[in-house]
């Protein structure tokens, strides 16, 4: 035990000692502590085989292995956190809430040590099975009621706003139509603002309301053909993508098990977004292809290990955006360019990322500013 703890260490050695959480420093590629202080004894039921997969819930394995290969790709100071189920030294099961950080790197930059901190989660013993289905099936239906209840609230609120948006446009339209004799031209191009004003408020509430609605529908997910969703898609889009001169390939694509609305929606905002930020010295070109993908392939540190993903990519000719962006473009609200020139309300791609939780799987974006950018949508295999 003086991997991290030495004799020039006292302080350390008593910090560690004294706090009431499991201090550890873990070897990745052994799955070996390397360091334990004494709190792990006193709560957990540890043989003198320091293995945490040994007193680790069955269930809890795969949940786990899947966080021990993300932390190989994550960044220094960047914490990864996870609630399993381990065996506490009365011999029974508890929540517990693991919180790693990057501890050691190899002369390569590979991760080879991670040092964290274990502490009680919130709850309370692990019931038996008998109770536990009753205790799951009670939670899902408060958490259905409340997703009813959250749904029906923003709906009506916002039909309301709508139409109080909409009856404040006529009457300014009237205004404008009636009495723009009156006005200098600075005050009708001011109108002609607080109009634009609502239009944008407008789209920005349907979008909210949008996002608030998806939720993981109440029929189980079926085989959906990615192929006849896009072409449905495009279809609709057809107007707008023929107003951009835009030209489509389209390979073939998978076959997945999923939500076709949910899928629909998610194609009609990335290609909606394609169209909106074409580039205005070129006729806007996209590229929709799939690949069979492994982890490894997946540059996202929650991607599960030895899983493959059907990698869909929708790739445009546009003006692309800032790469370092690439994160922040999937949050709610957020504009990468100016918002007079392309509108939009910043909910769209907040929208895929969403619709992709609930598929299991993830979306990332690249660009190349001034280039164009590329889409990618991975879904579980």
């Amino acid at each position: 035990m003086t991997f991290f703890i030495d004799n020039q260490s006292l302080f350390a050695r008593q910090l560690v000692e004294s706090v009431s959480d499991i201090i550890y420093v873990l070897d990745l590629e052994k799955n070996d502590f390397q360091f334990l202080n004494s709190r792990a004894r006193e709560m957990l039921d540890l043989s003198e085989r320091s293995d945490l997969d040994v007193i680790l819930h069955p269930d809890d394995l795969q949940k786990r292995k899947e966080h021990l290969a993300a932390m190989l790709k994550l960044a220094d100071n960047v914490a990864r956190e996870i609630n399993v189920r381990l065996r506490a030294k009365d011999g029974a099961y508890k929540w517990f809430h693991i919180r790693d950080l990057v501890f050691q790197r190899k002369g390569d930059g590979k991760v080879s040590h991670v040092t964290g901190i274990i502490r009680p989660a919130a709850g309370a013993d692990i019931p038996g099975s008998d109770e536990m289905t009753r205790l799951v099936a009670r939670k899902n239906r408060q958490l259905q009621y409340l997703h009813s209840e959250l749904q029906t609230f923003t709906t009506l609120v916002a039909q309301d706003y709508l139409e109080t948006l909409r009856q404040v446009y006529i009457s300014l339209e009237m205004i404008i139509s009636a009495e723009a004799h009156h006005f200098s031209n600075p005050s009708k191009a001011h109108l002609r603002r607080a109009q634009a004003m609502l239009q944008k408020l407008n789209l920005l509430t349907k979008d909210i309301v949008s996002y608030a609605a998806i939720g993981v529908p109440n029929d189980q997910s079926s085989l959906a053909d990615l192929n006849e969703i896009v072409q449905g898609v495009l279809k609709d889009l057809g107007p707008k993508l023929e107003a951009a001169g835009a030209g489509i390939r389209c390979h073939d694509l998978p076959v997945i098990k999923g939500h076709p609305i949910l899928l629909q929606v998610l194609f009609n905002h990335v290609l909606t977004n394609s169209i909106r930020f074409k580039h205005p010295t070129r006729s806007l070109a996209i590229d929709i292809a799939s690949q069979r993908v492994v982890a490894d392939d997946v540059r996202h540190p929650a991607s599960s290990p030895d899983r493959s993903y059907n990698k869909v990519e929708i790739k445009d000719n546009g003006i692309g955006f800032n790469p370092a962006d690439s994160e922040k473009v999937f949050e709610m609200f957020y504009q990468s360019h100016d918002k007079a020139k392309y509108k939009g309300s910043g909910m769209g791609l907040a929208i895929v990322r969403k619709i992709m939780d609930i598929h299991g799987g993830y979306v990332l974006a690249e660009t190349i500013l001034g280039e164009g950018t590329s889409i990618c949508c991975y879904f579980p295999v």
